[in-house]
Formats: C-alpha cells, sequence, structure tokens
C-alpha cells in the first residue's frame, strides 16, 4: 500500500510540473477560479506528499514551499505562462496546509500510522 501511496504522490508532483509548464491555453480551467484550483491541487500535492514519505517537517515543509516557488520560476521564460507573485502565495500556503493537514491526521490516529507526531 506504501508503494501505491508513494507512486501517487510522485505522479501528482509531476502532474502538476506537467501543468505549469504547459501552453496556458492547454491548462485546464475549472468554474472554481484560478485561486481555487491552485490552492486544491497544491493542497492534495502536500497532502500525497506528506503521507507518502516519512519526512521530517523541519524537511518536508521548506521543500514544499521551495517546490512552489520553483514552478512559478521555471514559468519565467516560457512564451504563454507568467508567475505570479499571488500564484506562488496561494501554492505555498495550500502545500503547507495539505502537509500539515495530512500530519495531523496521522498524528491522531486517522491516517496510516498514529505514532508519527509532527516531527
Amino acid at each position: 500500500m506504501q508503494k501505491a501511496i508513494q507512486f501517487l504522490a510522485i505522479a501528482a508532483l509531476v502532474a502538476v510540473v506537467a501543468l505549469t509548464v504547459v501552453p496556458a491555453a492547454e491548462r485546464p480551467v475549472t468554474s472554481l477560479g484560478q485561486n481555487w484550483e491552485h490552492f486544491l491541487c497544491f493542497v492534495m500535492v502536500g497532502a500525497l506528499t506528506a503521507i507518502a514519505f516519512e519526512l521530517p517537517l523541519k524537511l518536508l515543509l521548506p521543500a514544499s514551499v521551495l517546490f512552489a516557488l520553483a514552478l512559478e520560476l521555471v514559468q519565467i521564460p516560457l512564451p504563454t505562462r507568467h508567475a505570479r507573485l499571488e500564484d506562488f502565495v496561494v501554492d505555498a500556503f495550500g502545500i503547507v496546509f495539505g502537509v500539515l493537514c495530512a500530519r495531523l491526521l496521522q498524528q491522531t490516529g486517522i491516517g496510516r500510522r498514529n505514532s508519527v507526531g509532527l516531527r
């Protein structure tokens, strides 16, 4: 089961990278609006990553924020994309929220391990 969760987390990370670099016209759009799309996507990625990999929060949280920053920076040279501070803030908040929610659920026994704590 753990390998399947790790596969899903990696697939989610790859999907976010792919959606970040495709031309803007090819990116799927929902009725939620851009900020909610970004936030929910990054919550899912953060939660899956926190569940899939037993990394301490002192490593996982900064790495998550750097991932969000890297995704914005990689858009700078792309002709149909643009890096926006607002997107970075929403993405970073979403991924951190996802990581923390997953760890809290694990700590309370709802997740797959109930002895994890918030390391």
